[in-house]
């Protein structure tokens, strides 16, 4: 099933980006490698899988003292049974020059 822009009605393109994700309306958090579907009229939209293990792993990081939420970046990973079973992951918690 093709997917279509609702501007044109053209024919999306499916790509990966990373996403910057606005969770609960603060600094944006890198979500790494994000489907997206895109539209040559400028139209895009992204496909974030299990929202709610996500925003577990996006809690679970932000308690962590030394995290700034500006440094932290997600990336989901399927698993044997592809998006059902994935899991997301903290990739980035701080920026290289920081690293010891």
């Amino acid at each position: 099933m093709q997917r279509r822009c609702f501007d044109c009605g053209a024919t999306l393109a499916r790509s990966l980006a990373d996403h910057a994700y606005r969770y609960d309306h603060g600094a944006p958090i890198q979500l790494r490698a994000i489907v997206r579907w895109s539209c040559a009229c400028g139209y895009y939209e992204v496909e974030i899988p299990r929202m709610g293990p996500l925003h577990r792993t996006i809690e679970q990081a932000l308690q962590a003292p030394d995290v700034k939420r500006e440094d932290l970046a997600l990336l989901f990973e399927e698993g044997s049974r592809g998006i059902e079973d994935g899991t997301w992951s903290v990739i980035e918690a701080r920026q290289p020059s920081e690293a010891p």
